[in-house]
This record gives C-alpha cells, sequence and structure tokens, in this order.
C-alpha cells in the first residue's frame, strides 16, 4: 500500500468522503474535508479560492477527483494541501478504492481458524455465545473499529479485522 510522507508532493485519484462548506465566502479560512487516497482515509485541505468555490457551489461529497497537492504534517496527523483539483478524467467506479472480499470465505476461514487454534470446550463456548446472542450475521457486517480501517481497505468488516489479528498472533492460548 502507498504511504504518503510529510513535504511528498502528490498527484493521483481520491474519493471525497466530506467536506465543510465555506459560510463566509471573504473568510480565507480553508475548507477541510476527508477523502480515499491509496486505500486511506486521510483528511485535506483547499487553500485556493477558486477551488473553494468549485466545492461551494458543487456538492462533490462522493466525488472521485484527479489531485495535485502536497502532504503535510501537524501534530503527528497527516494532511492533503490540494493545489489542483480535477473532475474530467473518466474514472466512475468508486470501487477502486476498496478491495473486494468475499465475507462469507474469510468468515468460513476464521471459523476454521478458532476450531484449529482454541480448544474444543472455547470454540464450542465461543460459538454458542454467538448462536445464543444471535451474533453470526451481525459479525460478518460490522465495522471493525471507529475508523473503520480495515473495512475500508477491504470492506471486509469484523471478520477480516478478527481472522488477520488471530492470523498474526497464532496460537491463540485459552
Amino acid at each position: 500500500m502507498h504511504s504518503v510522507k510529510d513535504g511528498e508532493i502528490i498527484n493521483g485519484l481520491i474519493y471525497i468522503t466530506d467536506y465543510t462548506l465555506k459560510t463566509d465566502a471573504a473568510s480565507k479560512a480553508p475548507i477541510y474535508g476527508t477523502c480515499h487516497y491509496y486505500g486511506k482515509t486521510i483528511g485535506f485541505k483547499i487553500c485556493d479560492e477558486y477551488l473553494q468555490n468549485n466545492l461551494n457551489i458543487n456538492n462533490l461529497v462522493g466525488a472521485i477527483a484527479l489531485i495535485k497537492g502536497n502532504v503535510d504534517s501537524y501534530n503527528d496527523k497527516i494532511e492533503l494541501t490540494l493545489t489542483e483539483i480535477n473532475f474530467q478524467h473518466g474514472v466512475t467506479d468508486i470501487n477502486i478504492f476498496y478491495k473486494r472480499v468475499d465475507v462469507e470465505s474469510v468468515f468460513k476461514s476464521f471459523v476454521h481458524f478458532v476450531n484449529s487454534n482454541l480448544t474444543q470446550p472455547v470454540a464450542t463456548l465461543l460459538f454458542g455465545i454467538f448462536q445464543k446472542e444471535n451474533l453470526f450475521d451481525p459479525f460478518k457486517v460490522t465495522w471493525a473499529g471507529a475508523k473503520m480501517h480495515d473495512a475500508q481497505i477491504c470492506r471486509g468488516t469484523r471478520t477480516c479485522t478478527d481472522y488477520r489479528i488471530g492470523q498474526e498472533h497464532s496460537p491463540i492460548a485459552d
């Protein structure tokens, strides 16, 4: 996965997930928002007045943009400062920002992993809780964390996270 570094000049496609409208046209304050860039959710800001007007006039949430800009770090947080935005690039499929995963297949791998790495009584207890609380389906579609990191990257939700963590920390002790 591509990582961005402070001071780097960037260009590429972003998917705009949200931004704040400028309420005072005379204000010099930037517009702030968030986007997907190379599989990551990252903040952006726009200082250029022409670009700000474009975002203020048009609702561009959900748009794909070809951008140029630079990467800034403030309080250990990376942010993109966009200097050029082009919406005339021909890319319309937002799925390019996500890696698709067969959730059922990942869930089956998770079940196999649990059965292989936990003692039978612990696995039975775990799946008993899942059944009693009706957790099987919600487990497959619940976001993994506050930032939805695995969900955004692999669209596999909680199952992707728990299976990945289990793989990283195998064997599991009971």
